[in-house]
């Protein structure tokens, strides 16, 4: 039994760093995309800029939607009061209206790489 315990919390640990991972290349997206004069970002666009950087590969609308959050509960991110459309995006997202954006927090906005 101890055996398939220490596996299985390899794999918790592993999927943990995977979603570290991807909690940093969404705040690093978000954060060029800042910095070349966009100010926020909805799901949907971050999504589209996180699989043209990392074709073929996609990410699920929850999983860009869990990372957010997490991102804004760690005050890294802020999301917007206000509703907009979403900008250039493609497929199903291409139908997303109202979404609520996310920024950088001020905070946070002369960091990274």
């Amino acid at each position: 039994m101890a055996v398939l315990d220490t596996s299985a919390q390899a794999l918790i640990d592993l999927g943990e760093v995977v979603l570290n991972k991807l909690q940093g290349e969404i705040f690093d997206l978000v954060l060029a995309h800042r910095r070349r004069g966009i100010a926020d970002m909805t799901g949907a666009e971050i999504r589209d800029a996180w699989e043209v950087v990392h074709a073929p590969a996609r990410l699920e609308k929850g999983t860009v939607s869990g990372r957010v959050r997490e991102l804004i509960t760690m005050g890294r991110l802020v999301r917007s009061p206000n509703k907009r459309e979403c900008r250039g995006v493609k497929g199903d997202n291409a139908k997303v209206s109202g979404a609520r954006p996310v920024s950088i927090a001020p905070e946070f906005i002369g960091e990274g790489k």
